[in-house]
């Protein structure tokens, strides 16, 4: 069954088997991917552009092993989500990656799930606000990690 996020209509390909991973509890979370094997993708060059400079960025800070950090499409335990949503502070378009990069720090096992992706054409997704938002979360969470924890106050300029 389609869901709309953000601007795009997502299908999650083999949803059942993936999506059990986290139903029986073999993984935490399982997230979207567009650009895992068998996702099937239709987007402008631009969008796609940006969106793999970003998770090429994500990856070189924090050295991840999910692929994919704003795709949208998200299945979380309860019990993971108890840990790990007190400690996301932000509540825009950053919070999947927040999301993401805590429940790695935390050790958390995290499959990715290859999806269907169209991008609506009349998408309201302002994205050079939203990439300065997410760079500016990329070096908080990056500085929250080199002074540790308890300087969760402390954020660079």
């Amino acid at each position: 069954m389609p869901c709309r996020v953000a601007g795009t209509t997502c299908r999650v390909a083999g949803t059942p088997c993936r999506v059990a991973a986290v139903a029986e509890e073999r993984a935490s979370v399982a997230v979207g991917s567009r650009l895992m094997p068998g996702s099937r993708v239709e987007r402008c060059l631009k969008r796609d552009v940006i969106s793999r400079c970003y998770n090429g960025l994500v990856r070189g800070m924090f050295r991840v092993g999910f692929s994919d950090a704003q795709c949208g499409f998200k299945a979380i335990t309860r019990a993971a989500a108890r840990e790990l949503l007190p400690l996301v502070e932000d509540n825009g378009w950053f919070f999947d990656t927040e999301l993401l990069l805590e429940a790695e720090r935390l050790g958390h096992r995290i499959v990715d799930v290859p999806v269907e992706w169209r991008e609506d054409a009349d998408s309201r997704v302002r994205v050079v606000a939203t990439a300065w938002g997410d760079l500016k979360g990329l070096l908080r969470m990056r500085w929250r990690r080199l002074v540790g924890p308890g300087e969760k106050g402390i954020r660079p300029g």
